[in-house]
């Protein structure tokens, strides 16, 4: 960092105050930290059948540290997110995302470690967990990965499109492709669809639509399909509806899981989140996902402080 930027950086964050001090900017350029800290109960259900009561902290806690400068016509910009568990002693602390990338009248390209495109705005369409675990499962995420990726993605008017690469050669059919497009059909109505090849092992594509009924409450639905080679087919078929009013935000999911070869399963999750003060807030999660041995199922309570 030059002097005089670092000289000016320094002088944007003392004069900002308290509120600002995670926040530098200067004429071309801006440097962003952001930190979740939080800890929740746990109690969740294992394939015996036996339950298990915890203190976690992992999928909770983050520190984001983000840049941007512009350079002509077009903006440079990096990221970096690390995952952290405050209550596990001597714990790891994990790389989440870690990209680098421009913008431009082009669109943005970046490169790095990131969720798809497609899983974000697509196959996370119903999870609506605020700590870890207990959530709908997510369509494909058997084989999600997020490690040397490219992304290219565009706006042209009320459409975004995006495409996703991601090459491993560790793998014996290393490629993974997806297509996404996003479009707002109307101010109250926006619809996703997208397709995806795994490896050349399974293929994917579904399609979603969020509807905002309301100020504060808003709909969406989900239809998501997997085929692997061999021509197994798995579908997820479901609705969420969210709804937030003052400080207080209410959700639920229900989702059937139909995969060849087992039964059809129905599984729900709902919460709710009060914020106390500020960036304070208190959650509880629940999700039952209709398994043998109500395996999975999943009680989260908990707090989360992001600053």
């Amino acid at each position: 960092m030059k002097k005089s930027l670092l000289a000016s950086a320094v002088a944007a964050a003392v004069l900002a105050g308290p509120a600002l001090a995670m926040k530098l900017e200067g004429p071309d350029y801006e440097i962003q930290v952001n930190v979740d800290a939080g800890f929740y109960f746990q109690n969740s259900t294992a394939s015996s059948g036996a339950d298990t009561a915890d203190v976690k902290g992992d999928g909770i806690n983050q520190i984001e540290i983000k840049g941007k400068r512009k350079a002509g016509d077009m903006t440079v910009f990096g990221e970096i997110e690390v995952d952290y568990d405050p209550v596990g002693d001597n714990d790891s602390v994990l790389t989440d995302d870690a990209k680098i990338g421009i913008k431009g009248d082009f669109g943005t390209i970046q490169a790095g470690q990131f969720d798809f495109y497609f899983e974000d705005k697509l196959a996370e369409a119903l999870q609506r967990e605020h700590a870890a675990d207990a959530k709908l499962s997510e369509a494909g995420d058997a084989n999600d990965k997020d490690d040397n990726h490219l992304m290219w993605k565009n706006k042209f008017g009320g459409t975004e499109l995006a495409v996703d690469l991601r090459y491993d050669e560790s793998n014996s059919n290393p490629g993974q492709v997806a297509f996404t497009v996003k479009s707002k059909v109307s101010d109250a109505m926006s619809v996703v669809a997208g397709a995806t090849t795994y490896n050349d092992e399974t293929d994917a594509m579904g399609i979603a639509a969020t509807l905002k009924m309301s100020d504060s409450t808003s709909m969406t639905g989900l239809y998501f399909q997997e085929e692997t080679s061999a021509g197994a087919e798995t579908t997820y078929t479901g609705i969420a509806l969210d709804n937030k009013v003052g400080s207080t935000d209410m959700n639920i999911a229900i989702q059937e899981v139909d995969a060849d070869g087992s039964a059809v399963r129905t599984e729900v999750s709902f919460g709710i989140g009060y914020e106390l003060v500020d960036g304070v807030g208190l959650f509880a999660d629940h999700a039952t996902l209709d398994t043998y041995n109500d395996e999975g199922n999943t009680t989260e309570i908990g707090m989360k402080y992001s600053f």
